[in-house]
């Protein structure tokens, strides 16, 4: 959040439309990333034994998709398909376009002319977030 911070900072953000769909384009990918990374550790990391749970090793994803193991009750309640299909229509598709469909437009065609490739780190994601900034501002 420090990096967000420090391009309000230096003028790089201004909270309007275009620098808010700058930012969902050049960094969306890369905070997904990282939660994903977050979730899988999480899920998979083993709660230790003590005299609250009295659990034996077991791991967050365990304990929910198999509670009966370790003398659980499995509280998942059903849903309606109608309400799945609301849900998933305010869910933004990994195949969707992370920001406003013409800014995505543009920088993806701005990032061919200019050789530029995804970032794989948020400085990389910065110094993207800039130069294309930078182009968009100086054509409109």
């Amino acid at each position: 959040m420090d990096l967000f911070n420090e391009m309000k900072k230096d003028g790089y953000f201004t909270v309007d439309k275009l620098d808010k769909d700058l930012v969902r384009f050049c960094f969306l990918r890369l905070i997904q990333v990282d939660i994903d990374k977050v979730v899988e550790v999480w899920n998979s990391h083993k709660i230790r034994r003590s005299r609250f749970n009295g659990l034996q090793n077991a791991t967050p994803a365990v304990l929910y998709c198999l509670p009966h193991l370790h003398g659980y009750t499995d509280c998942l309640c059903q849903v309606e398909p109608l309400d799945i299909e609301v849900s998933c229509d305010e869910i933004l598709d990994e195949r969707e376009t992370p920001c406003d469909e013409d800014v995505y437009e543009l920088c993806t065609i701005l990032m061919d002319e200019n050789n530029l490739s995804p970032a794989r780190d948020a400085y990389a994601a910065v110094d993207m977030y800039i130069e294309l900034r930078t182009e968009i501002k100086r054509v409109l």
